[in-house]
């Protein structure tokens, strides 16, 4: 398996891994880094050819794409069944299914060529229990039998809460938990009061939660709202 040192910006790379997850509580192991290395070796030679990110820096990517994606890692259970809805290159889905150990993990996205991507990575990576599949969020209860299957739904900059929420819900699993990454705090505010008026079930007491973080070494505030079916 290849060594996080093959990353262009070499073991800056993957300093800056271990260092952010670790201002957000969360533990990277050296083979957790070396998957990961995996992936963005990969993610970075593909995107050349096919558009997977625009962020073509190692160093900013280690940081805007792997480590905000692992923020949502304190919020989804011991061996939970999740479903990354709008992958893309694979964000938050791989660096989650990489730290949080999930029972299984389902990457999907309505690109062809960006799940090509991941299936040629995943097997790289050597990761299992984890899928990646070309398919609509909106498809997937009727045409592969995932309705009520997952324990949560994560995704980041996807769309809004309201459509989230109509993708997500025939998913879950009842008591599980949509998880969206929504970035600027302002906005995501704006759009729980609006989601919060409709009203719905209460995650943690609350009908909508909202969490707010700063992305570590950049300390840039961002955003994530926790939803329960």
């Amino acid at each position: 398996m290849a060594s996080h040192c093959n990353v262009q910006g070499d073991g800056q790379w993957g300093q800056l891994i271990v260092r952010g997850a670790g201002e957000l509580g969360i533990e990277i192991t050296g083979p957790q880094l070396d998957l990961l290395a995996v992936h963005a070796n990969e993610l970075m030679k593909w995107n050349k050819k096919i558009n997977l990110t625009r962020i073509s820096d190692p160093v900013e990517m280690a940081i805007k794409h792997y480590v905000d994606s692992l923020a949502c890692v304190p919020y989804l259970p011991a061996g939970a069944d999740i479903l990354d809805i709008g992958t893309g290159g694979g964000f938050p889905g791989v660096p989650v299914a990489v730290a949080a150990q999930p029972g299984s993990m389902l990457m999907i996205d309505s690109v062809g060529k960006k799940i090509s991507f991941l299936q040629h990575a995943l097997r790289l990576m050597g990761l299992e229990n984890v899928d990646a599949r070309h398919i609509r969020a909106q498809d997937l209860k009727e045409q592969a039998g995932y309705g009520a299957f997952f324990d949560r739904v994560i995704c980041r900059a996807l769309t809004g809460l309201d459509q989230i929420i109509e993708l997500a819900f025939p998913l879950l699993k009842p008591g599980g938990a949509v998880v969206a990454f929504k970035g600027r705090v302002a906005r995501t505010e704006q759009e729980c009061r609006r989601l919060d008026e409709k009203g719905g079930d209460s995650f943690g007491g609350e009908t909508i939660r909202m969490v707010t973080y700063r992305l570590p070494v950049l300390n840039e505030q961002r955003s994530m709202v926790l939803i329960k079916k």
